[in-house]
């Protein structure tokens, strides 16, 4: 994969610069990171609609990322934060958001899902979102879910959480699914979905179209 993403890298003086991309499906199941920062850094994505990153990826700047891309409608990072340094900020993950107005899906987990959200004051709005997937940490998902501005009504949100405590689920998880479920009587029409695993994960699916098949949650290691 290393080699295929360099190949696409434009040379710093090449005019086209990949302007006629339209979509960007990178899976990466090894451990070995593939970076891709000059990739991005040398291309100008003003086509781009779809970006789809899956696994061990280097990202050493997320500064070139809103720039290149403004008319995404589906942005899904799920980069291994093991492996990922530095972590993706709420103002890189916020100018990114802000520079692509017509999203319509966006899946984050690990290293995309910002942990400095609680300090932050920072806002975000969504209004076109149709689906939303989150996955990690309570703390670092509801940090970032209190940041964002969600439309009244979505046809999907899906969040998996991992080890979350006693004193979180009374306390924030409890009132924020209540709170939404006031905004969408669509959900009370057999669309909520809640699993739970003895490795400490939590899975909640509201979902407006047929239920999908689960999917298994592993615990993650720390």
């Amino acid at each position: 994969m290393a080699s295929i993403i360099l190949s696409l890298t434009p040379a710093e003086d090449e005019d086209a610069q990949n302007k006629n991309i339209e979509t960007i499906v990178w899976h990466n199941v090894k451990i070995h990171p593939v970076g891709v920062s000059e990739f991005f850094a040398r291309s100008r994505l003003s086509k781009l609609y779809l970006l789809d990153l899956c696994g061990s990826f280097r990202i050493d700047s997320w500064d070139d990322l809103a720039p290149r891309t403004t008319l995404l409608t589906t942005l899904s990072l799920i980069i291994n934060e093991f492996i990922q340094s530095p972590t993706l900020t709420t103002s890189h993950l916020f100018s990114t958001l802000a520079s692509n107005p017509n999203l319509r899906k966006l899946s984050l987990s690990g290293a995309a899902l910002p942990n400095d959200s609680d300090m932050s004051t920072l806002e975000a709005p969504l209004h076109n979102l149709k689906l939303l997937s989150l996955e990690g940490g309570f703390r670092r998902l509801f940090g970032l879910l209190r940041r964002l501005i969600l439309p009244a009504m979505l046809d999907s949100m899906e969040l998996i959480i991992f080890d979350p405590m006693g004193e979180d689920i009374s306390q924030t998880l409890r009132p924020y699914m209540r709170d939404y479920f006031r905004r969408d009587v669509r959900f009370f029409q057999d669309g909520l979905m809640v699993t739970s695993s003895v490795s400490g994960c939590i899975r909640i699916t509201v979902d407006t179209h047929p239920p999908r098949p689960l999917r298994w949650c592993p615990r993650r290691t720390r």
